[in-house]
């Protein structure tokens, strides 16, 4: 006789696999208090385990502070060292640049009690850096102390003299400069130091028409007219009045005043000004052409700026490519605004490789304004 199980024989359940991620399942079966058989489904597939990486701890980069003047001295101190001249003009340098007083007083005072004997240009640009930085008091000493002066010293003076309001000191020292120099201080050399432009300043100032005069009547007796009139035609360019200035020019022009790079390049920024499309620098060009002065280094910049402003680019490049100095940055400044301020982003792209393929460094702001005209990634690749 069979003997047959009162619990009933479970279903047996198959494996299928469809796909390679499809879930694979095994038949398990139990029983419950109620003899119904259960089933759990038991997922074979692979488990996905994040492996976490290794926490690094962040570095946080600290920055020294800068040196600062006052931390050079005390070290060249504490060594023992006695500091060279050449440490001591980067140092007045940096003074000057910075305008900072007190380091421009620490440094003159340091230079007075230490071992150095000054040459006179060193002294020149020591009170140079005390007239700059507003130590006017301390500048005074030191020119009172100079036993060899030049037109550089009494330069620096007049116009320390007048920018602290003593216009009345300035014309004094101007006065004293004369009778101490005599004939060896040379007009040249008062134009070139500015001396002559803070003494008529002064003499605005002070309501002293008879001194300016002189001072007109002197320059004219020693040929150097054109500095008046090249004078007027800045003077007129720094209040705005270009139509005055090239006015100027031109009556220069018909009374066949002699005119210096400084008279073009004046003119020409006055030129740039004006809404002509460029006809008024076209003829001041055609001016320098005449007197020789159209393959001077400031001139040449001035025109390629001038024309740049009117987009008149073929002019702009014809003058900038007969310069010689390739190096000279200014005129590759000017050429690329002239190509930015109108729009013509391909030339100024060949300006940027140009100017790397001369080993020169554009300026960022200059790599940004073109990126802004061209609209193009391919700039940012010359900086790699």
């Amino acid at each position: 006789m069979a003997i047959a199980s009162s619990y009933p024989k479970p279903p047996l359940l198959h494996t299928s696999i469809t796909s390679k991620n499809s879930k694979k399942w095994i038949p398990i079966t139990t029983h419950s208090i109620s003899n119904t058989p259960l089933q759990f489904q038991l997922p074979l597939h692979k488990p996905h385990y994040k492996i976490h990486q290794p926490i690094k701890p962040e570095i946080k980069k600290t920055t020294n502070p800068s040196c600062t003047i006052s931390d050079v001295l005390r070290l060249m101190d504490s060594l023992g060292f006695n500091i060279p001249v050449d440490i001591y003009v980067s140092l007045i340098k940096e003074c000057t640049e910075s305008r900072d007083s007190l380091n421009a007083v620490e440094v003159y005072e340091h230079i007075c009690k230490s071992d150095v004997v000054p040459s006179l240009p060193l002294l020149n640009r020591l009170l140079l850096m005390l007239v700059v930085c507003g130590c006017f008091e301390h500048a005074r000493q030191l020119f009172d102390k100079m036993r060899v002066r030049n037109s550089k010293s009494w330069a620096a003076m007049i116009a320390g003299c007048v920018e602290n309001g003593e216009c009345e000191g300035a014309l004094r020292l101007f006065m004293e400069m004369q009778s101490e120099a005599g004939n060896l201080c040379k007009c040249g050399d008062l134009i070139d130091d500015g001396i002559l432009v803070c003494v008529l300043k002064a003499c605005v100032e002070m309501m002293n028409l008879e001194l300016g005069k002189q001072i007109h009547g002197w320059l004219l007796k020693l040929g150097n007219c054109e500095i008046v009139w090249t004078a007027r035609i800045g003077n007129l360019c720094k209040e705005e009045q270009f139509e005055g200035a090239i006015r100027i020019f031109r009556e220069m022009v018909r009374e066949g005043v002699k005119k210096n790079t400084f008279t073009f390049s004046s003119a020409l920024k006055a030129c740039g000004k004006l809404r002509d499309a460029g006809c008024c620098g076209q003829q001041v060009h055609a001016t320098s052409v005449k007197v020789g002065l159209d393959t001077d280094s400031y001139v040449r910049c001035s025109l390629i700026d001038m024309y740049g402003k009117y987009g008149l680019l073929r002019d702009a490049q014809r003058v900038f490519n007969a310069r010689e100095d390739k190096s000279n940055i200014a005129c590759w400044n000017a050429m690329l605004m002239g190509c930015i301020q109108h729009g013509f982003g391909v030339e100024a792209m060949k300006v940027l490789y140009e100017m790397k393929e001369a080993g020169l460094q554009p300026h960022e702001s200059l790599i940004n304004e073109v990126l802004l005209v061209c609209g193009s990634s391919n700039i940012e690749k010359m900086n790699a």
